[in-house]
């Protein structure tokens, strides 16, 4: 998360960013809600890749209930802050 919170100058690279999420994508199975919030809190924001920002948020928000019930309240937040994130899209999409 280190090299997509923060911009070059600062010691972020998206690039290794990008490859760490989808490391965690595969080691979750795509199962954990929390890899492609923080990919759309972090690294969609940072590159301000609206769409990738967007389409990270909706699929957590359709994934089904019961995706992954051993991390079932982890899930649960990610839904919460998905929808936190929608609604600031305008502040945080200049």
């Amino acid at each position: 998360m280190h090299y997509a919170s923060f911009t070059a100058a600062l010691g972020g690279d998206p690039a290794q960013a990008q490859h760490h999420f989808m490391r965690a994508y595969a080691l979750s199975q795509g199962r954990l809600l929390l890899v492609p919030l923080l990919e759309a809190q972090y690294y969609a924001v940072q590159v301000q890749d609206r769409a990738l920002f967007t389409e990270r948020l909706q699929h957590i928000l359709e994934a089904p209930e019961t995706l992954f019930p051993e991390q079932a309240l982890l899930n649960a937040v990610a839904r919460h802050r998905a929808v936190l994130l929608l609604r600031r899209i305008d502040e945080l999409f200049l």
